[in-house]
């Protein structure tokens, strides 16, 4: 199930401009989702 996820994420076209990019969209994505799965709410640390 996380590979089929992980290759829909790849499909996703990156929208972003090439300045400042570090890391593959599908990437990001990929942690945002685990993020929200292990109940974070924003990308801020504290709380």
């Amino acid at each position: 199930m996380l590979n089929s996820l992980i290759e829909k994420f790849k499909l996703v076209k990156d929208f972003r401009r090439n300045q400042g990019k570090r890391h593959q969209l599908w990437v990001v994505l990929t942690i945002i989702i685990f993020a929200l799965l292990a109940g974070n709410t924003s990308y801020s640390n504290s709380k």
